[in-house]
């Protein structure tokens, strides 16, 4: 048996599951997010009890745009064309920005 964890039925039923059960909630939520920022104006969340910077207020709803728009193609509702990188706002909300 090779080392780390065991690869079986129940493993990979485990695994499908908890990746469509995390989809799933993360199309609702992306989009409810989207809905929230395009309903709050730059200046609230500008002022406290927010207090952020214009610039990660344009991070901040630039991500929300981009994870909106999987959670719109995962869901059926758009097509995405041509091909983007889709995680380049995401990816600085986490501290991970790398370029791009």
């Amino acid at each position: 048996m090779p080392a780390g964890i065991p690869v079986d039925r129940y493993s990979l039923d485990q695994q499908s599951g908890n990746l469509a059960r995390a989809i799933e909630q993360f199309a609702n939520q992306a989009l409810q997010f989207k809905q929230y920022l395009d309903a709050t104006p730059d200046a609230t969340l500008l002022e406290p009890p927010f207090s952020y910077e214009q610039a990660d207020v344009d991070n901040i709803k630039s991500a929300a745009t981009d994870m909106a728009t999987v959670a719109s193609v995962y869901k059926g509702l758009v097509d995405h064309t041509p091909a983007s990188d889709l995680g380049v706002f995401s990816r600085r909300l986490m501290g991970l920005y790398l370029g791009g």
